[in-house]
Order: structure tokens, then sequence, then C-alpha cells
């Protein structure tokens, strides 16, 4: 294949404590959206990260930020997942990010999927962790895109749903 080819990533990332795990704060979470609108603020032609994070210490308000992945001063960015194109394929990896706490393990590892050029995969996972005297818990959803342009406006290849039971 030749042209370009271009990655569009989005990690939507919730966050609670154990304060915040009752029957409200579960409501309010699963309201949230699975995806937003993807518009990179830039060049359609590089690669993006669109990272949306609702804090229950925030009270779930999207906080938002892109990242031209393309841009040579674009180091040291904690990328959810890693990458690797092989000819019309895109080879998809968790991210360090996203292998941390008490429920990483088998099946996190290694390639989660084979995306073919012009498809989108969504990979959901959840994690628990302790620190600051208390139990946080994360839920993310990631979709990434492969395609001529930096979109998520692609058929659906394939869903990977590596959630486990936290409490």
């Amino acid at each position: 294949m030749s042209g370009p080819r271009v990655l569009a990533i989005q990690l939507i990332d919730t966050r609670w404590s154990k304060d915040e795990r009752g029957p409200e704060h579960g409501r309010r979470r699963k309201a949230l959206p699975d995806a937003y609108p993807f518009a990179p603020p830039g060049d359609a032609s590089a690669d993006w990260l669109h990272r949306v994070e609702h804090r229950a210490s925030a009270g779930y308000a999207a906080e938002v930020q892109w990242t031209n992945l393309s841009d040579p001063d674009c180091t040291g960015i904690d990328r959810p997942v890693t990458t690797r194109i092989d000819g019309d394929h895109l080879e998809i990896a968790l991210g360090e990010m996203l292998q941390f706490g008490k429920v990483a393990g088998p099946g996190r590892r290694g390639t989660m999927a084979r995306l073919p050029f012009g498809k989108r995969v969504t990979i959901r996972l959840n994690n628990v962790f302790d620190g600051d005297c208390q139990r946080h818990y994360s839920e993310h959803v990631v979709h990434v895109g492969f395609a001529a342009r930096a979109t998520l406006d692609l058929p659906l290849f394939r869903q990977v749903d590596l959630r486990r039971v936290l409490y």
C-alpha cells in the first residue's frame, strides 16, 4: 500500500476512589460517553492522541487534551498503546500506562489487535491500585483508527474487552 498511513488514538479515562464507588457515582459513570467526536485541532495528516479524562474528584467533568504525535518535539508522552505498522496492518499493544495496578497480567501483554488499514478497534479495560491511603479505580476506553487521515469515523474491526471485576 502506498500513500499516507495515519493513526487516530482516543483515550477516555475515568477515575474514582473507594469513597466514590456507590450507586450514585455508578450511575454518573455509566452516563459518561464511550466516545467523543474526533476533530484534531491541526493537520489531519498527522498522528493524533485525544485524551479525555473524567475524575470523580472533579465532578466527572471532561478534561480534554490533544497531542500531535507526529511532532518531533513530542517525546516522553505516556501513550495508551504502542503501535507498529506492518504493511497494510497496524499491530497494537497496550502501553505501559495501562499495564499497571492489581489486575494487570495475562491478556494485557503483547499484541491486542492486528488492525487492517481503513478500520478502527476499541479496547476496554479497568484497573485498581492503592495510593494515598485510599483505593483508586479506573476504567479506560481506547479507540484506534488507521487510515489516510486522523479519524475514528471508520468501520469497527474489533472490540477487545479486558475488564475484570474490581470489587
